[in-house]
């Protein structure tokens, strides 16, 4: 039961996890839920609800641990998905191994996965990094920013800052590559997404960086000629918080 228990918060954590790198609007996410179906109570192991596309997904998940997952639990699952009045993608995660029998009758309603910590560890690491750092595929919204790069031309992770601590915001990309040409170092002008911008904005805050507003008529960066009035406020007019979690 505690190993039951432990599996069942560790996918909790997977899930959230993955909706917080993916800005999923209002997930649902409810541990040990019993669901009125047409004929009987049922218990799940996790629900969970969001929406996607302007549609309500909905998916049941339950969880074996430290055993083999065998037909009896797919096809509990299985009930459980046909007695919902609602529809809902069935899921059955397990952390040791599953039957030959138990893999054949998952095949055409259920999706078998095995869970193993240490491969969702390394797989939230990597998303966490795509989340912080932009690439240069990413279309400014609405800023562009300067960064450093090596010499293979990957971004290093650290924004060209101004004095005073200042991380300066560029709204025309033509005016944030004519600083980046005008350095010495390696440096590449990359695109902040929504996405970005709040994790720029949380970084900023942790380590007493300002954000710094930059006109797109001037050409040269100048301290005189950048504006900050607050990561608070960059927040508040220019992340569509309505949008994302």
């Amino acid at each position: 039961m505690k190993n039951h228990k432990k599996l069942v918060e560790s996918v909790v954590g997977m899930l959230s996890s993955y909706f917080n790198s993916e800005n999923i609007y209002k997930p649902k996410i409810i541990r040990d839920q019993y669901i009125l179906g047409r004929t009987m109570k049922n218990h799940v192991d996790i629900y969970l609800e969001f929406i996607q596309m302007n549609n309500v997904e909905r998916t049941i998940i339950n969880v074996v641990s430290s055993r083999e997952a065998t037909t009896e639990d797919v096809l509990r699952l299985s009930n459980t998905l046909n007695d919902l009045e609602f529809k809902a993608k069935g899921v059955l995660y397990y952390d040791s191994c599953i039957s030959n029998e138990a893999l054949i009758v998952s095949k055409h309603k259920i999706e078998t996965v095995k869970f193993v910590l240490q491969n969702e560890i390394i797989k939230s690491l990597r998303k966490a990094i795509e989340v912080l750092l932009p690439d240069e595929s990413t279309i400014g919204d609405p800023f562009w920013v300067v960064m450093e790069t090596d010499e293979r031309g990957k971004n290093t992770g650290t924004y060209h800052c101004c004095e005073g601590r200042v991380i300066p915001l560029y709204l025309s990309r033509r005016q944030a590559q004519k600083i980046a040409e005008s350095m010495e170092d390696n440096h590449k002008v990359y695109g902040l997404s929504q996405v970005h911008l709040k994790s720029l904005l949380n970084m900023a805050n942790l380590d007493d960086f300002q954000l710094g507003l930059i006109y797109p008529r001037f050409g040269l960066l100048k301290p005189a000629l950048i504006i900050a009035p607050g990561n608070d406020n960059i927040l508040k007019w220019y992340f569509r918080e309505n949008e994302y979690v």
